[in-house]
């Protein structure tokens, strides 16, 4: 079988960044329709506060077990990295690595409980 082109390479990854920017589109469309506004509120209280179980508490959150005000009153972090540390970094360091495969997760499960499963999902840390 013969090497590609550059002209083919270049062509396979154009459509491979535009199928991506598409998927991705569609993700945050997802998103912004079922969540948005409670994500960015928990996300918001989490940085405020920097609790010591970050990830637990999101999916507590989520899955109805704990308000806002209960998220105010969680133990905070003893970390002093993490205490000092930029919202984004605190954010980033502690609940990222495991929001974001749980928001692939519900999305391609396409569930219609997407609040309770998001939160179920955070709760037991996979």
């Amino acid at each position: 079988m013969p090497e590609p082109t550059a002209d083919e390479v270049a062509a396979a990854a154009a459509e491979m960044a535009c199928s991506f920017d598409q998927q991705a589109s569609e993700m945050r469309d997802y998103w912004d329709q079922n969540v948005g506004r409670e994500l960015k509120e928990k996300l918001w209280a989490l940085a405020e506060r920097r609790p010591a179980e970050a990830t637990k508490l999101m999916g507590q959150a989520f899955a109805g077990k704990k308000s806002l005000g209960e998220m105010a009153s969680a133990p905070q972090t003893s970390d002093p990295n993490l205490k000092s540390a930029p919202p984004r970094e605190f954010l980033n360091n502690t609940i990222v690595k495991d929001l974001a495969p749980a928001l692939v997760q519900v999305y391609n499960k396409g569930s219609r409980r997407v609040v309770s499963d998001l939160g179920d999902i955070l709760m037991k840390g996979k």
